[in-house]
């Protein structure tokens, strides 16, 4: 049975960048994809908010186990 994990990453203006790593293990792809389109939105909204710098953001899913 595959596991999928989801990794949302940030793009500050000023050339930094953060990667989360969610805790919640997802059965399929498409859920992983489905929760990946939402959160990623959330908190690349409440970063810009708190931090103040202009930001993009991006998401993956990994199975459970491989390099990122």
């Amino acid at each position: 049975m595959e596991a999928w994990t989801l990794y949302l990453v940030i793009f500050f203006m000023n050339g930094e960048a953060v990667m989360f790593e969610n805790n919640k293990k997802f059965l399929t792809k498409q859920a992983c994809y489905q929760e990946g389109s939402t959160k990623s939105i959330e908190l690349l909204e409440q970063t810009v908010a708190i931090i103040g710098i202009p930001a993009k953001g991006s998401f993956s899913c990994q199975e459970v186990g491989l390099d990122v």
